[in-house]
């Protein structure tokens, strides 16, 4: 186990060749296309939806991460949507820690999708317009982090 990786070298007959990919990244480019559905009319509730709401759904219509999702996604977005509703609509007077539950939840579903940078390198996914060497570098640091270098004082 030098390098923390066990098991015998992966098999390059087995490798997929139908993915873009940039040392063992996905590549996704901005293709321009909105995809996903319109948010409906009303939230469950009968009100309109907050206007930061649309807006972030339509982020996630037009991003390149959209070009991953099914239907089943879309409809996991839209649960997170009703979230960040409930958040902007609520935020005035609701307690903080129901704020923050719902943050957690919606970080959680958002995460699962690569909302972030930091998310985008566990999932192994490139936006083309990131800098594909500071992504690899970063990815490579963090699995050569060990816990036992943290101890490790000499």
């Amino acid at each position: 186990m030098a390098n923390g990786i066990t098991g015998p070298a992966p098999n390059p007959m087995r490798a997929r060749r139908n993915a873009d990919t940039l040392g063992g990244f996905r590549v996704l480019r901005d293709d321009g296309i909105i995809r996903g559905d319109e948010l409906p009319e009303f939230t469950p509730d009968g009100s309109p939806w907050h206007a930061k709401t649309l807006i972030w759904w339509n982020t996630w219509r037009r991003s390149p991460l959209a070009q991953l999702m099914r239907d089943t996604d879309w409809l996991t977005m839209e649960k997170a949507a009703i979230i960040y509703n409930t958040i902007w609509s609520t935020a005035q007077w609701a307690k903080t820690t129901d704020i923050a539950m719902l943050n957690r939840e919606l970080d959680r579903i958002t995460g699962n999708y690569g909302a972030t940078y930091a998310d985008r390198l566990k999932l192994r996914i490139l936006i083309e317009d990131e800098d594909p060497d500071e992504v690899i570098e970063a990815a490579k640091a963090k699995k050569d982090t060990h816990y036992e270098d943290l101890f490790d004082q000499d």
